[in-house]
């Protein structure tokens, strides 16, 4: 995975300042290099699988003392988590941190004197892209996603195509209209020439009780391209569904327990792109903002 200033390309105005990181930790402070093979460690408990945990800190002896780290990231390949959230690859990097020292060893919490801002990149394949819209973060997120109720994703029908119109696909029930739709997700340009996604949704069955499992991941049905043109006036149904689900994501925040997580970006990512992959796959850019620091026993 690239660094985290060569992957950064969207949105530059909320880019927070957050320097390169030393290469090298044969240069850096042993305190540093002991903090961040500790949370490496701890991130490692944390997960079922994963290739590579690597952990950086950008700090010396005396800051760590005073509780302050001028920068840190975290980068991973083929995470999952305990409840099935995963990832081909991962990048999240942060600024300052400022740590309650006397807290930290009195009391051992952590606790912040500021609020990290930093950003960050994650590589799903379709797999894990399904498992990410049907994991416990996004579905409590889509609770109100359609007119105020809940939009049941489906985790099998997600696919993804790098084609002439690159896209992610999946499906699901509108709680409110109790139906089912299939949904193409494409990157897009909001008013303001910013990045963003569009959904388009089309009606798959008109039995509320259709069994979303039926739906093959690869049945033209969900993926055809031309099936997905703007819906007009007169389905209003799919129109509204099309519009609440590109605002859902749009908007979308995951509080991974005093992480704040916020969509950026999206970009389809191909072998040629990338050449550790080996499907197509969907890079989400997103910020971050630590309001409070994660505890050590993260469940994700």
């Amino acid at each position: 995975m690239r660094s985290c200033t060569q992957r950064w390309k969207l949105k530059p105005t909320v880019r927070p300042s957050v320097r390169a990181l030393p290469a090298s930790a044969a240069a850096k402070d042993m305190a540093a290099v002991a903090v961040e093979k500790l949370a490496g460690l701890i991130l490692q408990s944390r997960l079922r699988k994963f290739s590579l945990v690597e952990v950086k800190v950008e700090s010396d002896g005396i800051s760590l003392l005073q509780g302050k780290i001028q920068a840190a990231s975290v980068s991973g390949r083929d995470w999952e988590s305990p409840a099935y959230l995963t990832a081909r690859e991962l990048q999240f990097c942060v600024g300052e941190v400022a740590i309650d020292y006397t807290k930290l060893l009195t009391q051992q919490q952590i606790v912040l004197h500021n609020v990290p801002v930093g950003y960050g990149n994650v590589v799903f394949n379709a797999r894990d892209f399904g498992n990410f819209i049907t994991h416990p973060l996004v579905t409590c997120a889509a609770a109100k996603a359609v007119k105020g109720k809940s939009f049941i994703f489906n985790r099998d029908t997600a696919c993804i195509q790098s084609g002439p119109r690159p896209a992610v696909y999946f499906s699901g029930t509108s709680v409110h209209h109790k139906r089912v739709y299939s949904a193409m997700m494409e990157p897009a340009l909001d008013v303001h020439g910013q990045p963003c996604v569009r959904v388009l949704c089309k009606e798959l069955t008109e039995n509320p009780r259709g069994a979303l499992s039926a739906i093959s991941p690869n049945s033209r049905v969900v993926l055809q391209d031309s099936d997905y043109a703007r819906p007009g006036p007169s389905d209003i149904p799919s129109q509204e569904v099309s519009e609440d689900l590109s605002n859902f994501f749009n908007h979308l925040l995951i509080d991974l327990q005093g992480v704040n997580l916020s969509f950026a970006s999206m970009t389809i990512m191909t072998k040629d792109q990338n050449s550790t992959l080996t499907d197509p796959c969907v890079d989400l850019a997103l910020t971050l903002k630590m309001v409070q620091f994660p505890p050590l026993n993260l469940k994700f």
